[in-house]
């Protein structure tokens, strides 16, 4: 489906990390898990896979304890290894640029 190739394909350029690129489409999905340690993991039926999340990636709004539940939308990067990684995260029904 074209959420999950956008999600696949965006982003990452060359060895080193994500360069800058257009604004890319926000998908949404439900935080299925978060820590104490600042991270957690999104799930997005548009994704075969859970996507990982750190604190850094969150708009201030979601920065408390308790995200498990919460719907959010978010910008899918995927690493060479093919591992994908949610930034940008805000929630749903707000629109903010970055």
């Amino acid at each position: 489906d074209v959420a999950r190739q956008l999600c696949l394909e965006m982003a990452f350029r060359g060895k080193g990390g994500f360069a800058p690129g257009p604004r890319m489409e926000q998908l949404t999905g439900m935080v299925k898990s978060y820590n104490r340690k600042g991270f957690g993991f999104i799930m997005c039926q548009n994704l075969d896979a859970d996507v990982y999340f750190s604190r850094e990636s969150l708009a201030p709004q979601l920065q408390t304890s308790d995200l498990a539940g919460e719907y959010v939308t978010f910008e899918c990067h995927r690493f060479p290894d093919g591992k994908l990684q949610a930034r940008n995260l805000r929630p749903v029904g707000e629109t903010g640029i970055t």
